[in-house]
């Protein structure tokens, strides 16, 4: 189960498909959606969440593939969204996880800064073109 994170990354979908579960992100309720999607009581963990969710995704794929009369964009639309926001919650835990085992802090040095009580430097200007 420690590819998942690789499983995600290496999905291959249409470009509209993304961008419309892009947008989607924002209105993200993990425990009204993960309910209706998965038709269970309460939200799962996310490392299982993101595993049921590539089934389901797969599924919604090949239907779309073979131009199933069943396949609903809408579904598969909304099954990326959550497989996205998953994807990206496993993350930031595994993360975590990794930095609570090493016994460094996985808070931004800016919140450190502040709950030490020294003044935060706003960051410094970056260059033209880059994103930070």
């Amino acid at each position: 189960m420690s590819d998942l994170p690789n499983r995600v990354n290496a999905l291959r979908r249409p470009r509209l498909l993304l961008q419309a579960a892009r947008h989607g992100l924002n209105d993200y309720c993990r425990d009204r959606t993960l309910r209706r999607l998965l038709r269970e009581s309460a939200a799962p963990a996310p490392r299982r969440a993101v595993s049921i969710l590539l089934l389901a995704e797969s599924t919604l794929e090949t239907a779309r593939i073979e131009g199933d009369a069943a396949y609903s964009p809408a579904r598969h639309v909304e099954t990326l969204i959550a497989l996205i926001a998953e994807a990206r919650l496993l993350a930031s835990e595994t993360a975590r996880n990794a930095a609570r085992n090493t016994g460094a802090d996985p808070r931004p040095r800016a919140a450190l800064r502040a709950a030490a009580g020294t003044a935060v430097r706003p960051p410094a200007r970056a260059a033209a073109g880059r994103i930070t």
